[in-house]
């Protein structure tokens, strides 16, 4: 019996949660969605770290942007290179998990996107290109995709569908916050099926505190060896 093809979509967000690469990890194709609208008051551009040697604290790590329109684009969203936001992300990084086990595991991370000059002001680029290295080191090697990139003329009815069905795929693999508004009706009416990424139920299987649940993959790197957080993502 043939496989059937997975997609997950989902907009790139800077240095996503553990939650991020366990939907990535149960898809075939990852789609970038960053052609639709940035919300400011989201995780696309910050996530949660841990604060200091204190694992009941947390603090938020994120990029600067450029003024903005209410409505822009993720795609057109820009970096605001004048500031030392690199330097600033480094020493938070540092500060928070130098003395953690696995520590040397975030250098090609902070070498790469952390101490060189961006190449591109865009955020959309330089999120993409993170999380590309991040699913590299944990060996996730689904085909990606980046949805400015595909023709706009394909996005008509419901996205999610219309982005499946274009890519040929035959099961969507949905976030669960989408569950409180989405109509699984119209993923069937199109041989479409839907299932939902649990992280949080699958989060409370593994031998992991709870401290790490909304944490960045950032914190998982530092404290677990990377054939540990690939058997966490063995699903």
């Amino acid at each position: 019996m043939n496989k059937k093809t997975r997609i997950a979509i989902h907009q790139p967000n800077f240095m996503p949660w553990m939650g991020y690469f366990y939907k990535m990890a149960q898809c075939d194709t990852f789609v970038f969605l960053n052609h639709v609208e940035y919300t400011k008051k989201s995780f696309t551009k910050r996530v949660k770290i841990h604060k200091g040697q204190n694992v009941d604290k947390d603090q938020y790590i994120g990029i600067p942007l450029k003024k903005h329109s209410d409505f822009i684009p993720i795609d057109e969203l820009e970096i605001a290179s004048h500031t030392s936001w690199q330097k600033k992300i480094s020493a938070q990084i540092y500060n928070t998990y130098h003395k953690a086990p696995f520590y040397y595991q975030l250098d090609s991370i902070l070498i790469a996107f952390f101490t060189e000059r961006l190449n591109s002001d865009s955020f959309s680029t330089f999120t993409i290109e993170i999380i590309k290295h991040i699913a590299q080191l944990i060996d996730l090697q689904p085909q990606w995709i980046i949805s400015s990139e595909m023709p706009s003329e394909l996005f008509v009815d419901n996205l999610n569908i219309d982005i499946v069905t274009y890519l040929k795929g035959e099961v969507y693999i949905s976030g669960m916050g989408a569950k409180k508004y989405q109509n699984a009706s119209p993923f069937i009416e199109n041989g479409i099926q839907l299932i939902y990424s649990d992280y949080k139920s699958y989060f409370q299987t593994l031998d992991i505190p709870d401290h790490f649940f909304n944490k960045s993959i950032l914190s998982y790197l530092a404290y677990y060896e990377l054939n540990q957080i690939k058997e966490f993502l063995s699903i």
